[in-house]
């Protein structure tokens, strides 16, 4: 059907794109306490991406200039060898590095074919200077993350169970 009428195909990607989007907007954490219409005007704003089973979306060490949003599928973060959680929709990704311009600290890797919404520094940048209560999810996602991977170091061999 594609093939006979381009424009049809074009216009239901765009209809599937639209409420992929717009699903993901009303279920992440991320998007919670932007009203209806900011979540409209913040959609064009972030890029579709398609990645394949075992794509590393971020790799560990390196830099990385981008938020990303899971829209459909699952990802694995590693860090040393080992599987540390999945992220499902609606879970972000990069907040760390981007946010901290510091090297990855572990690597997200797609589980399967996933959909992310990407977003770069730059144009995050922006978008906080509009928004400051997306800026604020951001941040308390990223105190989050920090707190979550300073309880799973052990500081201390008294930490240990024996």
């Amino acid at each position: 059907m594609a093939v006979k009428a381009p424009n049809l195909a074009k216009v239901l990607a765009a209809h599937a794109r639209s409420r992929l989007l717009s699903n993901v907007t009303r279920t992440s954490e991320i998007f919670k306490r932007l009203s209806s219409a900011e979540k409209r005007s913040l959609l064009p704003r972030f890029e579709t991406r398609l990645a394949d089973d075992g794509e590393f979306l971020i790799t560990s060490g390196k830099q990385n200039d981008s938020l990303h949003v899971l829209v459909s599928g699952a990802c694995e973060v590693r860090g040393e060898g080992e599987v540390l959680t999945t992220l499902t929709v609606g879970d972000g990704f990069g907040e760390m590095s981007m946010l901290g311009r510091k090297p990855a600290t572990c690597d997200v890797v797609a589980s399967g074919a996933v959909v992310l919404l990407r977003v770069s520094r730059d144009m995050f940048d922006e978008i906080a200077m509009a928004h400051p209560e997306l800026l604020a999810e951001v941040y308390g996602l990223l105190v989050a993350r920090e707190r979550e991977n300073n309880d799973a170091i052990i500081h201390d061999a008294a930490d240990l169970v024996i």
